[in-house]
């Protein structure tokens, strides 16, 4: 008898669990944006030295935004760009100046999980020319000849 009321407690605390559901409001999700510089074949950035402005013109054949170098981060070489904004292997255009407009195209792989998707970026390809991408780093650099 005992063990048939063993059974039947384990049996019941068993079926009482429920399966722990993931409260994504605690979940902090990876940056969505890298940032990107553009330097001359010596390294030097060219963004906030050569080309100088406010903000600057990125836009696809469906887009058109504007995005703006980074001085609070300290490196106003740099300029952000959010992947939700992206789409994968799209050619994009970056006005550096009125006469001087470049080409991108960004090769990324999107993991969706339960709270967020998490980005990865594989390849900028710049004015025609690849940049492989390697490690976890959020900042890259081109090259422009």
């Amino acid at each position: 008898m005992r063990e048939l009321l063993a059974i039947l407690c384990l049996g019941f605390v068993l079926l009482s669990c429920k399966k722990d559901e993931l409260d994504c409001t605690t979940v902090v999700p990876p940056s969505n944006w890298f940032e990107i510089s553009i330097d001359n074949s010596s390294g030097t950035p060219l963004i906030n030295t050569v080309h100088i402005q406010d903000s600057f013109r990125f836009y696809s054949v469906l887009t058109n935004t504007y995005i703006k170098p980074l001085p609070f981060a300290g490196e106003p070489s740099y300029l952000m760009i959010a992947f939700p904004d992206l789409r994968n292997g799209m050619e994009y255009y970056l006005d550096l100046d009125a006469v001087d407009t470049d080409t991108l195209v960004f090769n990324y792989s999107e993991q969706v999980s339960d709270c967020y998707s998490e980005y990865t970026l594989s390849e900028i390809i710049y004015n025609g020319e690849s940049t492989p991408i390697s490690g976890d780093s959020k900042r890259y650099h081109v090259v422009k000849y």
